[in-house]
């Protein structure tokens, strides 16, 4: 089965390419490339910067391979449901995507919530990532949007600690912390600074993961001096997971850099929107820790 591709769709810079064994739509734009994948998904698979490797982790046991039945963890950048319910977050995402209106959309879920992603260039640096899920079942669903981008391993990643009080008062809590029950903040891949909070990748097994409500809505992962931005809602609303629209989440091979959208009821037909803003620039050791002491 092939993708179908409705006529008059806007390509624009859009190419359609081989790319670490999958067939992928390659959009770039300025210094940034991505790939989407086309025989699953939809996926972005693939980030980089001019000449530099892949940004996104991709999974070594699964790359290249399609047509398989089971949820597989391919890697890369994808669209999930919040809050964490496994029947319905983990659906699986192997069969070809249809693109339409430049939208990358899944084959029809059984579940009835179907996902799409689309990819618009900004600025001279910049892509919008944006997602919908549809709701095509019978009955109302409460979800969140939930975009899980998969870095490669090696790097750290970051977010600000909010810089005033509830409401502006400064006797009044600025930022949660979130923990999942297997978090250790005793494990020295955390820094735990004044104005953010830092997590470290490497080979160690054990996994950690926290999540924030991150008022500016901006997180970054910094690799062999590039930085990844990444920005996101930060609107009021209900939030999953204890009010977080970030999280992010490190094992010994990969870590997620994840944006969280408000908690959403839809009814049957309606859908729910989430944007993300990428962009990707070269960092220095020293810039960086400039950039984690202002909050930003």
């Amino acid at each position: 089965m092939k993708n179908s591709i409705a006529s008059g769709v806007n390509l624009g810079a859009m190419q359609f390419v081989e790319f670490e064994g999958w067939r992928c739509a390659q959009i770039s734009h300025g210094p940034l490339t991505v790939w989407i994948t086309l025989d699953f998904g939809p996926r972005i698979i693939g980030l980089t910067y001019n000449e530099s490797p892949n940004l996104f982790y991709i999974k070594p046991s699964t790359k290249g391979k399609v047509g398989l039945s089971e949820y597989t963890g391919y890697g890369g950048h994808r669209l999930w449901t919040a809050p964490e319910v496994p029947a319905r977050t983990y659906e699986p995402d192997n069969d070809p995507v249809t693109i339409l209106d430049d939208w990358f959309c899944t084959a029809e879920s059984p579940l009835g919530l179907n996902r799409a992603l689309r990819v618009v260039p900004r600025g001279d640096n910049q892509l919008a990532i944006q997602h919908r899920i549809t709701n095509s079942s019978e009955e109302s669903i409460t979800i969140a949007p939930w975009a899980i981008t998969v870095m490669r391993a090696g790097g750290e990643c970051h977010f600000s600690h909010n810089s005033e009080g509830q409401g502006g008062n400064p006797k009044l809590p600025s930022t949660p912390i979130v923990l999942w029950p297997y978090a250790d903040m005793t494990d020295t891949r955390w820094e735990w600074r004044k104005n953010c909070t830092v997590l470290k990748q490497s080979d160690d097994p054990n996994p950690q993961k926290c999540g924030s409500f991150v008022q500016p809505g901006i997180a970054h992962y910094w690799i062999d001096g590039l930085l990844f931005t990444k920005s996101f809602g930060s609107d009021g609303g209900e939030y999953p997971d204890f009010g977080c629209n970030f999280e992010m989440y490190t094992r010994h091979d990969m870590l997620e850099v994840e944006s969280v959208g408000p908690l959403q009821v839809l009814n049957p037909g309606e859908s729910a929107l989430h944007e993300e803003v990428w962009s990707v620039k070269e960092c220095t050791r020293q810039e960086l820790e400039i950039l984690r002491s202002e909050r930003t």
